[in-house]
């Protein structure tokens, strides 16, 4: 199933319907850099009961997901696919949710973010080229840049200011001049943007290609100043066992979940931030319990490392230090280390944590320890003597428990 086949299948089957559909914004978008669309996003015309109707008899999907906007979700092969009804949108007030109502093709155009976005074709005419281009968002793309629709558009939605970087490293545009004195006239509306919606902006960064580039490129436009969130860059590229990697992306892209994407922006820019700082971002970003508990004990472990003797200390100290880590933290904590000390936080990564007494519970029965607290602070005690002594013998271990028990 290819894009082609969804659009014939669209003009086969909406004439019964009454219907009539336009591909619209990032899909255009990418069929005229020469990129294969996944996201398709049509604008309807014609009564939304039938768009309803037409979504369930003709693509069948498990789930459609509806908005007050008159949007219809739903996935279809590998395809996410948004039939949309024209609208309008008005902004009452800087960086304010738009109120928003029916319009014309025209009217949808114009109140995109990009011109480059806002190209349209009628699925009729969409083996023809027949392109709907008011803006010319087409010259910009052959001009590879990004440039507003309007000069008041950053003012209306300061999260375009985000998009206009993300979509300039994704694409390898530069950012239209005019555009970019709009970032600088407009980016302190910034501070006025819900946390959620900027929380939105960071995650949809994270699931870039090049998210450090663009994390860097924002910073480089303070933006992150407007959000009392300071962004540091550590001193040395990250390691992992042998390999030296050279491109910081690359540590995102590498990495599928959301979730292991958060923990590493976090444990490579944030990982000194206060208790204070970070209970008041979480709170405005709607940030999950356990994310919140990951941040705290990310700048826990970097303040324990930065006293951690790499050369001396034992693994159990190590371990006492990374024993709530992931993955993901400790490739970002590499990056604040150096390779020589690095090694270590790899080595307790791919061995260390891994490392289990020979001894289970019925052993130290067997040896005559009893129920109780004291059970419980042998196997501690054990548990730190394994990893100290990772070569111990089963014999050793026996040894050293009854030692404690006398």
């Amino acid at each position: 199933m290819n894009l082609n086949n969804i659009i014939e299948l669209i003009n086969i089957s909406k004439g019964k319907y009454n219907l009539e559909f336009y591909l619209i914004g990032g899909a255009v978008r990418d069929l005229l850099t020469g990129n294969d669309p996944t996201d398709l996003d049509f604008n309807f015309i014609g009564q939304k009961q039938s768009v309803e109707k037409f979504i369930k008899e003709i693509f069948e999907p498990k789930e459609i997901h509806t908005s007050q906007f008159n949007t219809y979700k739903f996935k279809y092969n590998t395809f996410d696919i948004d039939f949309a009804m024209c609208r309008k949108e008005k902004y009452n007030n800087p960086a304010a949710l738009p109120e928003i109502n029916e319009g014309n093709l025209l009217e949808d155009q114009q109140r995109r973010d990009f011109s480059i976005n806002s190209i349209a074709i009628k699925t009729d005419d969409f083996t023809k080229n027949k392109f709907i281009d008011p803006f010319n968002g087409m010259l910009d793309i052959k001009a590879k840049q990004i440039k507003n629709i309007h000069s008041n558009s950053f003012s209306d939605d300061p999260t375009r200011i985000f998009r206009a970087i993300r979509y300039s490293k994704r694409l390898n545009f530069q950012i239209d001049s005019s555009t970019l004195n709009e970032i600088q006239i407009f980016k302190d509306n910034i501070a006025n943007l819900s946390g959620i919606r900027i929380r939105n902006e960071i995650f949809k960064i994270l699931e870039e290609n090049q998210p450090i580039d663009t994390l860097i490129e924002c910073e480089k436009f303070k933006l992150f100043k407007h959000l009392n969130i300071d962004l540091i860059l550590p001193p040395y590229l990250p390691s992992w066992e042998k390999m030296e990697i050279n491109d910081r992306n690359l540590l995102f892209t590498q990495n599928e979940s959301l979730t292991d994407k958060i923990l590493l922006f976090l444990s490579t820019f944030l990982c000194e931030s206060s208790n204070e700082s970070i209970l008041k971002i979480s709170k405005d970003f709607g940030f999950e319990k356990s994310i919140v508990n990951n941040w705290i004990n990310i700048v826990k472990m970097k303040n324990d490392l930065d006293k951690f003797n790499f050369r001396k200390d034992q693994n159990s100290k190590l371990h006492s230090i990374l024993n709530k880590s992931t993955k993901s933290i400790c490739l970002g904590l590499t990056q604040w280390y150096g390779k020589s000390k690095s090694i270590r936080i790899i080595n307790y990564w791919n061995k260390i944590r891994l490392i289990k007494p020979k001894l289970n519970t019925d052993d130290l029965f067997s040896i005559g320890i009893s129920e109780g607290p004291i059970l419980g602070k042998i196997k501690k005690e054990l548990e730190i003597f394994a990893i100290d002594y990772p070569d111990s013998s089963e014999e050793e271990q026996r040894e050293f428990v009854t030692k404690l028990n006398n």
